[in-house]
Formats: C-alpha cells, structure tokens, sequence
C-alpha cells in the first residue's frame, strides 16, 4: 500500500511523522475491511439490506447492489408464473453481472450510496411463450391475478407472425408491470434453430405511454430496442440474498451473444420475396430442388463446422443476393459463399473441413492478403472469403486472384457490421445494411436475375488490384 512504501528520508518534521501514521493506520484498516468483504463467503450487507458484490475486471466497476424490496416484489411475479406452469429466469445484465460476482466472491459497491442502488432494471425476467397456451388459466383470468397482487400490466404486442410475411394476428412480446418497481418482461419466441426470438417493444404503437406509465424510461432498455435472438441456454438455480431464481448456467456466455448489437436480429423480407417470384417466375425443375437441397445440407454442415471453431461468418455475394432477393438460393449459382472476417482466420479452417467430408478445391491468397478457400461437398462449391478491415478509409474488401495469370482483384464495401437473420432455418448472419452491401457487389439492378456474370468485370465495386510476383505463386495459388 501507499503508506507503506513512504520514504523516510522525506519525514522531516514530527508533524509530518504523525499524519502519515495515522493515514497508514487507517488505510491498513480499510485494506482488511475490504478483503474480508472480497474473501468471506457470506453475502456482506449494508443496513439498508442490500447484498454487495463485485465485477473483478481491473478498470471495470459494477456501481450496482440489489434492493432486497425490489427481489421481493420479483419474487411474488416469479411465483405467479410458475403456479400458471411457467418458468421465468432472469435476463436482466445487471443483475446477472452481480450473480455472476457473487459466486466468484469479489466486492462491489462497498461505498453505498445512490450509485449502488438498483431498485428496479431495464429488464428483469423472461418467459417461453410455448408456455402461455400451457397456462391453467387463461391469459386474461392471468392478468386479473396479477392485478390482484397490485401490479399495474400493460401488454405489448405485434402483428407480425414469426417467419411469414406480416398478418393481422398479434402475439404477446412483453409485459410491463409496475407496483412499487417497474418490471419489463419480456417473451421468448421459440425458432427452427435452436434459439428464441424476441420483438421490439416499439412493434406496438402504445409502447411509449406504457413504458412511461411505468416509469420506465426507453433508453435504459438493454433488450428490444430491435428484434433480436438469443441462443437457447441452460437454466439453473441461484440465490439473491433469501430468493432463488433461474438465471442461465453460463451467465458471460449469455451476456456476450444477448446484448447489444450482438443479438440485433433481421427478418427475411417474405413480401419481397413473393414479389421477386411474381415477377420472374419460381424454378421448380428437379435441378433446382436438388442444388437446394444439397446447397442446405452444406450451408448447415459448414454452419456448424465454424461455429465449433467459433469463426463468425455471414452469407456473402450470391448467397447473401439469394437471401436478400427471394428468401431462398438462387439455383442457377451452383454455389454457397461464405464471408469472414481476415481477422477471424485460424489455422484449423481447412483441417476441420476436410474432416467433415469437405474437398479441398483451392485456395488463393494469404490470410493477410486477398485469401480465399474454395471447397466441395456432394459436388457443390463452397466459397469462403476473408475479408480485411481498412479504417482510414472506412470501407472493407475482399480480394481474388485470376490463377492463370496470377492477377489480383479487389472488391470494396462501406464499412458494415453484422446482424442475425434465419435462412431456411437456419440461424446465420448478415450485414445489417443488407441492400447496401448487395448493391456494391450487383448494382441498383439486383433485384432482375442475371444468368451470365463475370467475377472480374460485372461487379460494380470490383478493382484491378496488381499481380502476385510469379516467385509466390506456388503458395498463392493453389488447385487441387
């Protein structure tokens, strides 16, 4: 400690002496009263009642503690859902960061004051939607039970149907609910792959007056600012002071994949879709159904193999045009593409590939430089291109290169950041500015097929980028 390592030679004064010593004595005391706050495994409390813990990052402090009146107020709702067959579990961040310090035994907040107090939150609790069918009593007997229990409820709701094109039918994606605290719960759509989906709480036009009725104010909601996904998770027990709760069993890796722009989701646009196939007509030859088919089957075995290695990737040029355009892949490209981030590439890509009973077909480039991976499964292409981040310019590109000649090409984008979408089914990213980026690569006019296209002249964003020294070639060019 500071007062421990004061140099002697500068106390030259009694007076000096006696002030240091009493600033030692007391910053020895305060050192002793933190750590045993730090390494008792007892909640410690202040005598408002309030459990104070910690978030251990360096440079990093959770200023929150949690009011015992406000758990009281949460335990009562968790009981009423669960009496009704529902399991709600706690999604608030905040609240999960205090858990998540409580069982690590670190100190948060042990000052007090208004800073640490957290009376009520953005959001506290969830609940499955399968569940509400599931209910003994029906959702309005529901509503008069919680009324009941003193809670004002505004319901929010949306008429879009999970999936399809927008219809007159609405479901429930939160409940607001106030009695002396304000609780925003929020209601998980269950999806194809794996994960829940949740609306907007602007999807219903009353929103503001009741988020306002309760108090609450939409800036400091953390959750349904956007629709977004949250991959499902495993539940368990934990305690808040004398409460018990479900909260999800791996709390960081919910907090990271839930948050923010993380979990920002984007529907298919089905009524485009149908538009696309008005006008041009739908392939329904053999042909087409088993390209589709196959292209699924690699598009979610690729899926998977990248997630293992935890490289994010998103739908890239025809795929992503397919999505974009008609929900759906185009038949006649004959391939899947893929893009990732150059930043994001590891070793282990082709190894866990071929692995999976992928082919090699070829690769070109450096993973620093213009890479790209090119594999085969059930004789379709897989695409894989790196993409490189230039931040003085603001934009980010991808590279090809022309084997027989060793000419490099380069493709530029607006810098862009990622979103969730469903493909078929499948949960994968997108570029969040979808249009924005197809447009760089196809043109205003991406909305008619084009069956003949040149991969060095007919994207508008595509540049002559110099060639690769014939002494490199062996390493930058690559078929199998």
């Amino acid at each position: 400690m500071g007062a421990q390592n004061v140099d002697i030679a500068i106390m030259k004064s009694l007076t000096k002496r006696k002030l240091l010593l009493i600033s030692s004595v007391f910053l020895v005391a305060e050192f002793l009263f933190f750590s045993y706050l730090a390494f008792s495994g007892e909640n410690a409390k202040t005598p408002s009642g309030r459990a104070t813990r910690a978030f251990d990052d360096p440079g990093k402090h959770l200023n929150i503690s949690v009011s015992e009146a406000f758990l009281q107020e949460g335990k009562v709702l968790d009981r009423l859902f669960r009496d009704e067959g529902c399991r709600p579990f706690v999604v608030s961040p905040k609240i999960l960061a205090h858990i998540w310090n409580v069982e690590r035994k670190i100190v948060d907040c042990v000052g007090g004051g208004a800073d640490c107090i957290l009376d009520g939150d953005d959001v506290f609790l969830a609940i499955d939607s399968s569940c509400l069918p599931l209910m003994k009593a029906p959702l309005e007997d529901f509503v008069r039970k919680l009324k009941n229990k003193g809670f004002s409820i505004s319901p929010t709701q949306s008429r879009k149907i999970l999936g399809l094109p927008p219809k007159s039918a609405t479901f429930l994606t939160s409940l607001i609910l106030r009695k002396k605290y304000a609780f925003l719960v929020v209601v998980l759509h269950g999806r194809e792959d794996n994960f829940w989906w949740h609306g907007s709480v602007y999807d219903d036009p009353n929103s503001l007056k009741h988020l306002a009725k309760a108090n609450l104010l939409p800036a400091n909601l953390v959750f349904m600012h956007n629709e977004g996904v949250i991959p499902k998770f495993e539940l368990v027990e934990t305690q808040l002071l004398q409460y018990t709760f479900l909260v999800p069993k791996d709390i960081p890796a919910f907090l990271r994949t839930s948050t923010g722009s993380a979990s920002h989701f984007i529907e298919c646009n089905y009524t485009q879709a149908d538009e696309f196939f008005k006008t041009h007509g739908r392939d329904r030859s053999d042909e087409a159904k088993r390209f589709k088919h196959q292209a699924w089957k690699l598009l979610s075995r690729a899926k998977r193999i990248l997630e293992d290695l935890e490289v994010p990737f998103w739908l890239s040029s025809g795929t992503c045009l397919g999505y974009l355009r008609q929900c759906d892949f185009i038949p006649y490209s004959q391939d899947v593409d893929l893009g990732v981030f150059a930043s994001d590439f590891k070793e282990e890509i082709v190894p866990s590939f071929l692995s999976h009973g992928f082919k090699l077909h070829h690769t070109f480039g450096k993973p620093n430089d213009s890479y790209q991976i090119a594999f085969e499964y059930k004789g379709i292409k897989l695409d894989i291109f790196f993409f490189y981040l230039d931040n003085e310019n603001g934009i980010i590109w991808n590279g090809g290169t022309e084997a027989r000649s060793g000419r490099k090409f380069k493709y530029t984008f607006m810098a862009f950041s990622l979103c969730w979408t469903e493909f078929l089914d499948l949960l994968v990213r997108i570029p969040c500015n979808t249009k924005r980026y197809i447009e760089a690569n196809y043109g205003q006019n991406w909305f008619t097929p084009v069956i003949k296209w040149s991969w060095k002249s007919s994207p508008p964003n595509v540049r002559r980028n110099g060639v690769w020294p014939k002494a490199e070639w062996s390493e930058v060019i690559n078929i199998q």
